[in-house]
């Protein structure tokens, strides 16, 4: 009996259409998904350190804004836009509620800038095995044709079939593994950036005296 080749190079060669279009599909995925998770990994990294540094700037009652700290800046400016609106007999409580109102939605836009693209990796996550899966039924089918037509069940009839067959799934599941950590990963530390933030508008809003006309916060 002549040698089974059961190489991986062998067995992508040797695959229907079907299955090479999947593949074909799921190496797409695969590249998508890691591009999206070096820009979160980039982004996140970003946020992550401009929040600590708000959360510094906060506690410290500094007034001056650092040049290297623009979510600080965009967060400030929306407050000082809001102190703006002060009217006439707004009590102090009224103000810091607008204030703590203006600085929340400040951290929410913040947030959902950050999130743009990250429901994508949980899209990937679930959707690659079932896409690998497709292949793997497809590809079981093509095999079981094949073994009807040559009425020979021996292993060198079936196991290359089979084999092609199995590996859609496997590149679906090597996609969907790092699309699920990423997106779990990523996740994670965006909540708690969130959190961070939301301590921090409270803490600034505790020791904040609003100006009655635009301008930025001044810590007390």
């Amino acid at each position: 009996m002549p040698p089974v080749d059961l190489s991986l190079s062998s067995l992508l060669l040797q695959a229907t259409a079907g299955v090479q279009v999947v593949l074909l599909v799921l190496a797409g995925c695969s590249v998508l998904c890691w591009g999206v998770i070096a820009e979160k990994v980039l982004v996140l990294g970003r946020f992550q350190q401009q929040a600590r540094a708000f959360d510094q700037w906060v506690r410290s009652g500094a007034t001056a804004i650092p040049a290297s700290q623009p979510l600080t800046r965009r967060l400030i400016d929306a407050a000082g836009q809001e102190g703006s609106k002060t009217a006439v007999g707004d009590t102090l409580n009224a103000q810091r509620e607008r204030l703590e109102r203006a600085l929340r939605d400040g951290v929410a836009a913040e947030c959902l800038a950050v999130e743009k693209r990250l429901p994508l990796l949980a899209t990937l996550g679930s959707a690659s095995p079932f896409i690998g899966l497709f292949g793997t039924v497809w590809g079981i089918m093509h095999a079981f044709l094949g073994i009807a037509q040559s009425q020979n069940t021996s292993l060198a009839t079936v196991a290359p079939g089979i084999a092609e067959a199995l590996i859609t799934t496997a590149v679906g599941l090597a996609v969907a593994i790092p699309a699920s950590v990423a997106y779990n990963a990523c996740a994670s530390v965006q909540g708690r950036v969130s959190r961070l933030l939301c301590l921090s508008v409270a803490e600034l809003v505790r020791q904040t005296a609003l100006p009655a006309t635009g301008g930025h916060v001044d810590a007390a």
